[in-house]
């Protein structure tokens, strides 16, 4: 069975080899900075800041809140073993439960997602966000992008 851990120097190292496809393209489709890096900063910078070790014992994801006064930054990156049973099951299972912890000191969260990521489009409605605009040109490769918010119940 998997479980989620608090980040730990070298998470990212480990992740980024693993990025589903359209983690890594969306990712790329922001800035060409390097990745590994861009996932440590990222998870340095949120509180709280977690890994998904999967059933096969290795780094299957990372997720967290980049803290912004009322508003927190939601951002999560998976590899390829999140997607498939029986660690998707136990994901979806669970996934309700730690967004409502990262939720509980903001008035809103959200970010921007890669129109291109529909598996994480899909995921995002049945948590309960909202798409609030499509913004056509975003990033270094000027991709659509799809801004999506959620209000939160205890702020």
């Amino acid at each position: 069975m998997g479980y989620v851990r608090a980040y730990q120097h070298g998470d990212a190292r480990d992740l980024v080899p693993l990025l589903r496809i359209a983690d890594w393209q969306e990712m790329l489709a922001v800035s060409h900075d390097d990745l590994e890096t861009r996932l440590h900063e990222g998870a340095e910078q949120s509180a709280p800041s977690c890994t998904i070790i999967g059933n096969s014992g290795l780094v299957a994801g990372m997720f967290g809140v980049v803290p912004e006064d009322h508003f927190g930054r939601v951002w999560m990156v998976g590899s390829d073993e999140l997607t498939r049973p029986p660690l998707s099951r136990q994901f979806i299972r669970e996934s309700r439960h730690y967004l409502a912890v990262m939720e509980w000191p903001y008035l809103a969260i959200g970010n921007q997602i890669d129109e291109r990521n529909a598996l994480h489009v899909h995921w995002l409605q049945w948590m309960g966000f909202t798409f609030v605009r499509r913004i056509p040109s975003y990033g270094v490769e000027e991709r659509p992008f799809l801004e999506f918010i959620k209000t939160c119940a205890n702020p």
